[in-house]
Formats: C-alpha cells, structure tokens, sequence
C-alpha cells in the first residue's frame, strides 16, 4: 500500500522529507541519574520566544528566521501550545513545549544548544513539560514525534514505538 501511496503523492509532485518515529507513554520511568536544575520559564515573554527560537535553530541547524516565522510571530502561543525555555546562569540552553488534550498530551520542539548537549537538559525539560501537561489536564498518555537522534532518550524515559510518520513536501 505504501508504494501505491508513494507514487500517487510523486505524481502530484510530493516526495518524502523525513521519516521519525510516533511514540507514546502513559508513565514515564524514574531518571536514572541525577538532573541538573534549570530555571524554566513560558514562553509569555518577546525575549524568551526569541530565546526559544535561537534554541531551535541552532539544535535543529535551521535558520533562525524560520522559527521566528513559526514561534515568535503572530499568535501561535495564543491557543493550547504551551512553550518553555530551560536557562542555566540566565542563558537559554534548551527548549520544550506541549499541547495538552483529554485523552493525551502531545510533547513538541524538544532542542538542547549544541554544545549543551550530554547534560541532562533536554530530559529536564521533557519532564517538566509532561508534569505540567498532566497538572493541567490529567491526561492518560503522551505522545509526540522522535528523530532518530532523540529516540534513545525517550525510549530511556518509557516512551515506546506505536507508529512512523513521514512527512511530505514539494519536490522541487
């Protein structure tokens, strides 16, 4: 079926961008080490929006304008998303944000700076954004999309494998 699909989105000029991974949990697992604290903040603020999208960027190696497209412009933090920026010593270091459902709370734009990576940020600010989602909405599951880079981690957190996703885009 899958082939059949492939050709038919070709033939209207659409070829596969990439391929991740659709996990969800309903508990995640202890850490196993730990944390170091960041000071998280929403993304209510001009400055910390542009934080976020500076993290974006310069994890996901995308221009910046992109995301300001995206995250900083408009209304996008204006209904359900809820965004969070992670800070270590007033810098912005890494990134996170969610979507609190009834049935389950989609996790999105997790992103560590580069050179902040190996830290246990990225895993800081997973976990603060699925607190707050279920705070929030009692939720009985998470979901969200992983790269192949990031699987590990949530596959660590207890995080399983329940489908693929492959997102399409114009063919030039």
């Amino acid at each position: 079926v899958l082939g059949r699909v492939n050709g038919l989105l070709r033939h209207y000029g659409l070829g596969a961008q990439h391929r991740s991974l659709g996990m969800a949990a309903e508990e995640l697992r202890p850490a196993r080490k730990a944390l170091p604290e960041l000071e998280v903040r929403s993304v209510w603020r001009e400055e910390d929006r542009w934080n976020f999208c500076y993290v974006m960027s310069q994890a996901f190696a995308t221009s910046m304008e992109t995301y300001l497209d995206a995250y900083a412009r408009g209304g996008y933090w204006e209904g359900e998303t809820k965004g969070l920026v992670g800070y270590v010593d007033g810098q912005a270091v890494s990134t996170a944000c969610y979507v609190p459902g009834r049935d389950a709370a989609g996790l999105y734009g997790v992103a560590t700076l580069p050179a902040a990576r190996g830290r246990g940020y990225g895993e800081w600010m997973v976990r603060t954004a699925l607190e707050q989602a279920r705070r929030e909405t009692d939720c009985a599951r998470f979901v969200l999309q992983a790269s192949g880079q990031a699987a590990p981690l949530y596959r660590r957190l207890g995080f399983e494998t329940v489908t693929h996703v492959t997102v399409y885009n114009e063919v030039a």
